[in-house]
């Protein structure tokens, strides 16, 4: 007997061995999997289709509520039920899964470690079971900023533009090599195009203090991994120098430390408070470069606003 998917699924087959009601039945021993005697028909002698977990559980379930609320698990018209339908997901997942193809109580999901919850996620969607698609998908987002990577493959391979509009920036940080290596290949472009939104909010930046400062200045500098190394104008060190006494010393200094927590990686943005914490030196300094520093986060927050789109506009 085969299932209507198009995963793949074990082929090992053991020999069926007759529970009473109710009871789950093992083919081979699980020591690693503490399963819950169910109280309902999840497992009944009466049902017409078994299925076989990966790890060798059999469940008995009625092809009425599969028909009813799902459809990857409808067998095939002929199917009989001494037939066993092999199926790749281990038996805590299926435990939990069928339970919402049955009018009763659905499981609490809250609890429920985040293997667990991605591997019940992932099979909701395979086999289409709408009443547990739904509360994963709730659940899966809950779980963010922890697990972005993961909620993020799961949303870019279901299409949940939503949730993946929650798991982009908390990924930015990542190098394009590493986050295009890791996502569904349609999503590619997109990626790019919003890490280049990043990237020139990134240069805007690093370019903010001084292209706001006296136009004598000069600075030149580079992105990436030697960001903070300038180049010394002709005429002496680079940046502005405040004359008042309370600052005179180190200002250049701090502005090359905010430069350095900028660098080249973009995930900086995201973490603004650390970029700037040169800033509480400032704290007894003069107001005109309290003023000019706390203008350039000011300034790097509302570009952030401004022009980081949705990721889900570039789809």
């Amino acid at each position: 007997m085969s299932v209507s998917t198009t995963h793949s699924v074990a082929s090992t087959v053991t020999p069926e061995v007759k529970s009473p009601r109710c009871e789950l039945f093992l083919s081979r021993p699980v020591p690693s999997v503490s399963l819950t005697k169910l109280n309902w028909k999840v497992d009944a002698t009466d049902a017409d289709v078994t299925f076989r977990s990966s790890d060798g559980v059999l469940f008995n379930i009625h092809l009425l509520n599969l028909k009813a609320n799902t459809e990857g698990f409808v067998p095939p018209e002929n199917a009989t039920f001494g037939d066993i339908a092999d199926l790749t997901e281990t038996s805590a997942t299926l435990e939990m899964l069928f339970q919402f193809i049955y009018p009763a109580r659905h499981p609490e999901l809250e609890a429920v470690n985040f293997v667990l919850l991605e591997d019940l996620a992932e099979a909701a969607e395979k086999y289409q079971v709408y009443a547990a698609m739904n509360i994963c998908k709730i659940r899966m987002k809950k779980t963010l900023p922890a697990h972005a990577s993961e909620v993020m493959f799961y949303a870019m391979k279901h299409g949940y533009p939503d949730i993946m509009d929650m798991a982009a920036p908390l990924l930015i940080a990542k190098s394009l090599k590493e986050s295009c290596s890791n996502i569904p290949i349609q999503y590619i472009l997109p990626w790019i195009r919003y890490h280049d939104t990043w990237l020139q909010v990134l240069q805007r930046a690093m370019q903010f203090y001084y292209s706001n400062s006296t136009p004598t200045l000069q600075l030149r500098f580079t992105f990436g991994p030697d960001a903070a190394k300038q180049v010394q104008p002709a005429n002496g060190p680079a940046g502005l120098t405040c004359k008042a006494a309370a600052c005179s010393k180190g200002i250049d200094q701090i502005i090359v430390n905010v430069m350095a927590n900028l660098g080249g990686n973009v995930g900086a943005l995201r973490n603004l408070d650390s970029v700037f914490s040169s800033m509480t030196e400032l704290m007894f300094g003069c107001l005109t470069c309290q003023t000019r520093f706390k203008d350039w986060k000011k300034s790097v927050e509302l570009d952030i606003d401004r022009c980081i789109p949705k990721f889900s506009t570039f789809l």
